[in-house]
């Protein structure tokens, strides 16, 4: 049997079947939900949209939406009716190497991995929604605490620093996930899959999807900005198109513990066990689970939203006449001509053609006065009246 013929049948196993088993951690009995029942929370202007995104995202390897579509889709959640059912929670996080040091590549690291945090502090309705920031040292980390410092006396009950204890997790994990063998047998094997990587974005991937399993809520990877409040969006099973045939799960949300989704990503991790490839357990099992799903399921339990929600520079809706995604390469330079429609795309005071904005992986480029990321920084931090100073 062949790898992708193991993650067919491990998609199909959580999504396929009547009703999947996750042990109720309070309880500890085994609540069966039934894959029809009505579990989505999120906006009515949300639970609108997504037939429309299923259908043109189908097939995943030649998924394409219009851009005025796509901006269209956006546009009609700038005023969206929510309620969530329960507190949320944004997921992030870094992983540093061997020996708690920061990556000697890295140029300006502090203020880069603060930018996350500012835009939160800066767009979320905070009142029900938590930042939660992962990391494999303690929070008395000097990395940490630089990164932090000037938020936490005004801000700090809206953000937890959590220590990424990896053997604690998996045990969660395979204490609630229902499987034929020991909870003893799945955490070794799933202990061993994550200690195996040596690619610091596979070690992600799995820290994202062990998280999301045990919580719930969505992920944001450290190199995105949050532009407005996803609470329309966070009741919700996405992931996000980066382009044809790659979605890439540096955003994403899942809608609750446990849920069929995570249940079906977590089922694929350990039907695959050990693989060093790069993105084996991140965007290429996502692109595979989607296709799987959207050849065998009638009723998508996920969803894939189009690149303009969180993939800007890669999409032309992202142009509009007073905005502009920044490219990649210029997040972090210095712009003349076009600065001020740059910053207004990721402003959060402005009219909004996106959700976030992922920069991704600029780390070894020094942040330039009068780029977009400093005007950015400048701009949340008189925004929230910190001083970095």
């Amino acid at each position: 049997m062949s790898p992708s013929d193991i993650l067919t049948l491990a998609t199909l196993a959580a999504l396929l079947l009547p009703v999947y088993g996750h042990r109720d951690r309070h309880e500890g009995t085994t609540r069966q939900w039934s894959l029809s029942e009505t579990v989505s929370f999120s906006s009515p202007e949300f639970l609108k949209l997504l037939p429309e995104m299923d259908e043109k995202m189908v097939p995943i390897d030649h998924a394409k939406v219009p851009d005025e579509v796509c901006l269209e889709m956006v546009e009609a959640l700038a005023n969206a009716h929510w309620k969530m059912k329960r507190p949320g929670i944004i997921h992030t996080g870094i992983i540093l190497a061997e020996g708690a040091e920061i990556d000697p590549g890295w140029v300006d690291s502090v203020r880069k991995l603060r930018l996350l945090p500012l835009s939160f502090l800066a767009t979320q309705s905070l009142e029900n929604v938590k930042l939660y920031f992962w990391a494999n040292v303690e929070g008395t980390h000097p990395l940490i605490q630089e990164i932090f410092g000037p938020l936490m006396g005004q801000y700090g009950k809206y953000i937890e620093i959590k220590k990424f204890d990896a053997s604690a997790e998996i045990k969660k994990v395979c204490s609630h996930y229902e499987s034929e063998k020991s909870t003893g047998e799945l955490t070794a094997e799933l202990v061993k899959i994550y200690e195996s990587q040596s690619i610091v974005a596979s070690k992600s991937d799995l820290m994202r999807a062990i998280l999301l399993y045990n919580y719930g809520g969505a992920w944001m990877d450290s190199d995105v900005l949050l532009v407005q409040n996803l609470a329309p969006m966070l009741e919700e099973d996405w992931a996000v198109l980066m382009y044809a045939d790659f979605v890439n799960p540096a955003t994403l949300s899942v809608s609750r513990p446990g849920s069929p989704f995570i249940t079906a990503w977590m089922g694929n991790i350990l039907a695959l066990g050990v693989n060093k490839s790069w993105a084996a357990y991140g965007p290429f099992m996502i692109t595979d689970m989607t296709a799987e799903i959207q050849r065998s399921v009638a009723n998508a339990t996920c969803h894939v939203l189009p690149p303009c929600f969180f993939e800007g520079a890669l999409s032309r809706a992202a142009h509009q006449p007073n905005q502009v995604a920044p490219l990649w390469d210029n997040f972090f330079s210095r712009l003349n001509r076009s600065l001020r429609s740059q910053v207004a795309y990721i402003d959060p005071s402005t009219k909004h053609s996106t959700f976030g904005y992922h920069w991704h992986n600029r780390w070894n480029q020094k942040i330039v006065d009068g780029s977009v990321a400093a005007e950015a920084e400048k701009m949340y931090c008189k925004r929230l009246n910190i001083s970095l100073s």
